[in-house]
């Protein structure tokens, strides 16, 4: 079947006025068309460079790497895996462990302390943009251990604990 203006401008307002409608014909669009086609159609050059402002600043050294064509990308079930090639050879991942001494700790701890008497009640996220943490795992410690001393209070559980 050919589309003619007609259904076209039939299925515009019926789209703007169903979701789902408008999700199942883009679907459709998507798996017709080519990928570069649709990325010219939706973005123009402001939102594809605050689009690369904000992929920039979350990591530049993959951002380059993924640019230049250097990132080999694996298919697999669950989280995507990326792997930065380094002069031909894939580089082997591994996870390096931080490890603070007595008295990092203890200079991140009272930063905690004090933050949370100048602002009682804040959030993880607010805690961790004013005291810079090297990992989210050393967060969790720290906050554990100051609950646990009873040098601070929490109230909630997870995402929703506040701590004073």
């Amino acid at each position: 079947m050919e589309l003619t203006n007609d259904i076209i401008n039939s299925l515009s307002g019926q789209c703007k006025r169903d979701k789902k409608l408008a999700t199942m014909i883009a679907r459709d669009l998507l798996a017709k068309v080519e990928p570069l086609q649709v990325a010219r159609l939706i973005f123009d050059a402001r939102i594809a460079e605050e689009l690369l402002v904000k992929h920039v600043q979350g990591n530049l050294a993959h951002t380059v790497a993924f640019l230049t064509g250097e990132v080999e990308t694996k298919k697999k079930r669950g989280r995507p895996v990326v792997k930065i090639l380094k002069s031909g050879s894939p580089s082997k991942t591994k996870r390096s462990k931080v490890r603070l001494s007595d008295d990092e700790v203890g200079k991140l701890k009272k930063a905690v302390c004090s933050f949370l008497k100048k602002k009682p009640g804040s959030s993880r996220a607010t805690i961790q943009d004013a005291v810079e943490f090297p990992s989210l795992g050393i967060y969790n410690r720290i906050m554990k251990e100051l609950v646990k001393s009873k040098a601070i209070k929490q109230k909630g559980q997870r995402r929703m604990a506040v701590y004073q």
